[in-house]
């Protein structure tokens, strides 16, 4: 009987430590994705992507409002798995401290924005030139 209670009771331990592992990450993963405007950064990236397929609908910005809220909470379960691949609790931490700090909100506000200018430049027909004869050569 004594046996079955530890048994029992690591067991409980155990399942009850793993999740609050989890909800720790999971409330980690929150802070980062606030930390870095995951939300505005992903309504941002849906109102450029349809608005480059020519989607005409009343109140573009509104619509990808409710799409990222609609979203939000997958986003946040997808993002903890993704993360927890590759990042320790105490990595994903350290850099939602980086993200804290004056420049780390710098980066997080400018870096959408940057990053649609380097896409830009990538596309750019000085670099469509470039590299359309690479292309060519591999799909000939």
């Amino acid at each position: 009987m004594k046996k079955l209670f530890l048994y029992i009771f690591f067991t409980c331990s155990f399942i009850l430590a793993f999740a609050q592992n989890g909800n720790g990450y999971e409330r980690a993963v929150v802070d980062f994705m606030e930390a870095t405007n995951a939300k505005q950064t992903t309504i941002s990236g849906l109102e450029s992507m349809y608005q480059s397929m020519n989607l005409q609908v009343n109140n573009m910005h509104r619509m990808c409002e409710e799409i990222v809220e609609a979203m939000w909470p997958n986003m946040v379960k997808g993002y903890s798995t993704i993360m927890r691949e590759y990042y320790t609790l105490n990595e994903l931490n350290a850099i939602i401290s980086f993200y804290k700090t004056p420049a780390g909100k710098k980066f997080a506000k400018y870096n959408p924005a940057v990053m649609q200018k380097a896409m830009e430049f990538c596309m750019s027909s000085d670099m469509i030139n470039l590299i359309q004869p690479i292309i060519l050569k591999y799909t000939n």
